[in-house]
């Protein structure tokens, strides 16, 4: 690698090995007056944009060879472990530059060597399928980049420009069309990385076929006319309903490169199986608010005749129970006789409340009462109204994890008690107020009063 680093970077940079030493200059600031100030002291001959990127590559390649020596990646129980994950995270990044900067492909030596070293687990028994399995997935590239963007803006509305990590997308073209639960897009994407000043684009179709099942393809842009032929044959299969043929179209126009959820990056996986379950869990409450609804006089003459409920009509009561008291405290006034009237249901039918899910909801609540005040210090509004959530908290019995409400209402005390408190004393009652509920809600809070 280092070989590949001198023979690549000599005919363009005047001391390859002080340029990749002053390098963190560029970490420290990558912005386009910094790269280029780089540039200006160490380039040998005037760059191109190509050869700008070229030596950033090489440079990257370098850094993140560095950075798999960290010392993480000598002290670890097995080779399974985030540590050595990590640092075959850095390996893995340095090959793929190398491989891309025109160097030998690295990889597959530096797997066989890796097959040697044993794991602890049965599921990751050495280092080659560590790699294979941890480790090659969070590779990224131009492509997977606009592979993600195109898969998760199916379930999350994007500007026309979006940062992606270190990478910068913009949507060229975007037509979504929806049958049922259905969903089609085609579209254009320009991928940019922010580190390698090198960007592309790509044409892509994801074919949304209700929960889970997403078929997504994907390739380089290769201009108008084969974009607007290959939008025109799949959109016109979808609108007939014809998914075979949709289907059998984005294997003639994409080939192998089909991608699914499994592209998205962990966190947009994450946030986009939320999305179809909340869609499942909607459906699901129906069903159980029909059987309830149709079952409650049963289960009060049950009650009344002290026979034992059946676990399917309790279970179904306390789902419906837990699910109408977190919308109720999702709601921006809360309804404080409602949430009495469903916590004596609890209380009546012997029910669990899910109080680990109640207090997440009010601690989200408690924090963006306190965000407002912190925007707006003299407006009590957030004040009474964070009255009627602790209000709400005691009558439930829950417990909010405080600790960031805490740290705003000091920074609000130091920002706004003294000049509020000087406007107390020359007779202001809204200032008397503000003072009297600000420290109630440090009562609330577990603070202190300042002295």
């Amino acid at each position: 690698m280092a070989e590949a680093f001198e023979a690549g970077a000599s005919p363009l940079l005047e001391d390859p090995w002080k340029a990749r030493d002053d390098y963190i200059a560029v970490i420290l600031d990558r912005s386009a007056a910094g790269v280029e100030a780089f540039f200006s002291r160490h380039a040998r001959v005037r760059l191109s944009p190509e050869a700008k990127s070229q030596v950033l590559r090489l440079l990257e390649m370098q850094r993140h060879a560095q950075l798999m020596y960290t010392s993480c990646g000598w002290f670890f129980d097995d080779i399974s472990g985030m540590e050595a994950v990590q640092v075959l995270q850095y390996a893995a990044r340095a090959i793929q530059l190398a491989r891309e900067a025109g160097g030998e492909d690295l990889e597959p030596g530096f797997v066989r060597r890796l097959a040697e070293a044993p794991g602890n687990l049965p599921e990751f028994r050495d280092g080659a399928l560590v790699y294979e399995k941890s480790v090659k997935p969070a590779v990224l590239d131009l492509l997977r980049v606009g592979v993600h963007y195109a898969i998760s803006s199916l379930f999350e509305e994007y500007p026309k420009t979006l940062a992606v990590g270190a990478y910068t997308v913009t949507n060229l073209a975007y037509d979504l069309s929806t049958a049922g639960r259905q969903r089609l897009l085609l579209g254009q994407a320009q991928q940019r990385s922010e580190i390698l000043w090198e960007e592309d684009k790509i044409t892509f179709a994801v074919l949304h076929l209700g929960d889970h099942n997403v078929i997504g393809g994907a390739r380089p842009y290769s201009g108008a006319d084969p974009f607007f032929q290959m939008r025109k044959e799949i959109k016109e299969a979808f609108g007939r309903s014809d998914v075979p043929q949709a289907i059998d179209l984005m294997d003639k126009h994409f080939g192998t490169h089909h991608y699914s959820l499994w592209y998205l990056f962990r966190d947009e996986k994450r946030k986009a199986m939320n999305a179809i379950l909340d869609s499942t869990l909607r459906d699901i409450e129906t069903s159980f608010r029909q059987v309830h609804d149709i079952h409650y006089p049963m289960m009060q003459a049950m009650r009344e005749m002290q026979i034992p409920i059946p676990e399917t009509l309790t279970v179904t009561a306390e789902f419906i129970l837990n699910a109408d008291l977190r919308r109720l405290l999702e709601q921006e006034d809360l309804d404080i006789d409602r949430v009495q009237s469903l916590a004596a249901e609890f209380q009546r039918w012997a029910l669990q409340m899910d109080k680990s899910l109640m207090a997440l909801v009010l601690e989200k609540k408690i924090d963006s009462l306190l965000e407002a005040l912190a925007r707006d210090p003299d407006n009590t509004a957030p004040l009474e109204a964070a009255e009627a959530v602790f209000s709400v908290k005691s009558l439930l019995g829950v417990e909010p994890n405080l600790w960031r409400s805490q740290n705003i209402y000091f920074a609000i005390r130091r920002r706004a008690g003294r000049r509020i408190a000087q406007k107390k004393r020359t007779g202001d009652a809204g200032a008397s107020r503000w003072l009297d509920l600000f420290g109630r809600l440090g009562d609330h809070l577990y603070i202190k009063p300042s002295r």
